[in-house]
């Protein structure tokens, strides 16, 4: 094994900008590592013996465990730049470095996967989560609540802070490190004051963990959001939904009502319409409904 100063990961690092990204490529990048070297240490990798292979391996694994192929094509991506970076380290030669770089994207349709909630399904949840008491159940709902009716992504809400919130909206700090505005309908307002009556803090991380004592513990990360799903799911039997489901659901109901694209689309913090569209679930119903406008 290469002894290094520095691991291809945190090279790789070094020329990411955005802590968004950073945060969302580290989980990426940990499981690839649990998954190929039996270690989440990128330090304890044996980076030298990374090959192509390996990554077929890692994309056949993430396929059999249901991931949606764009998630899929995401960490392939990541690991040709961690491949790049092992090349300019020396722990891999120009010929492994250059097979791991003609690996291919797997082909995917141009609709983003997942599902979208259902106005009764969120009207069930509402129900059950915005009468119960226990201090695990209030935060989970807030993180639901959250989700579903600002359309945040996933590490969005992991780094949020209380001072964030100016009455009815929240400043987030976005993809590309912008910043964007998102306001808090009633729904949203009361299921995060709630969280916060128990949260009892004026400043620091909106979402910490719960320990069984009931005691909390330190912010919320990536998994943890993930987690708060998971707990509702089983909790409930609801069909399987992720964080990045109630997204979409906040973008398809919004366009579904009539809202403006562009509106959608600074909510989202899209850089593009076109990223946009792709929630739009609507289908050949927004195109009759055009039809039925022509005056003749």
């Amino acid at each position: 094994m290469t002894e290094l100063v520095i691991s291809p990961v945190s090279a790789y690092f070094l020329t990411i900008n955005s802590m968004a990204t950073k945060d969302s490529s580290y989980y990426r990048l940990r499981n690839f590592c649990d998954f190929t070297f039996k270690t989440k240490d990128f330090d304890l990798c044996s980076w030298d013996e990374l090959t192509y292979i390996n990554i077929l391996n890692f994309m056949n694994f993430q396929r059999e465990k249901g991931l949606s192929y764009s998630s899929i094509n995401v960490g392939l991506s990541l690991l040709k730049g961690v491949a790049l970076h092992a090349w300019q380290l020396e722990c891999i030669d120009v010929e492994k470095y250059m097979r791991i770089k003609s690996i291919k994207k797997l082909r995917t349709s141009r609709f983003s996967a997942g599902r979208a909630l259902s106005l009764n399904e969120i009207d069930i949840l509402k129900k059950k989560y915005l009468s119960a008491n226990s201090i695990i159940e209030k935060r989970n709902f807030a993180v639901f609540a959250l989700a579903l009716g600002t359309g945040l992504r996933r590490n969005e809400i992991s780094k949020l802070n209380i001072e964030q919130f100016k009455e009815d909206k929240i400043i987030i700090t976005g993809k590309g490190d912008k910043d964007r505005a998102v306001y808090l309908n009633s729904f949203v307002r009361r299921a995060v004051d709630r969280w916060l009556t128990v949260r009892k803090a004026n400043t620091g991380a909106l979402f910490v963990r719960v320990f069984s004592s009931g005691s909390l513990g330190d912010r919320l990360l990536i998994q943890g959001i993930h987690g708060c799903m998971k707990h509702i799911q089983a909790d409930t039997d609801m069909p399987r939904f992720t964080s990045h489901d109630l997204r979409r659901t906040f973008a398809t109901i919004l366009l579904d009502v009539g809202a403006d694209k562009f509106a959608v689309q600074r909510l989202m913090g899209h850089a593009s319409l076109s990223t946009t569209e792709i929630y739009d679930r609507r289908g050949d119903k927004i195109a009759k409904a055009a039809i039925d406008m022509l005056p003749f």
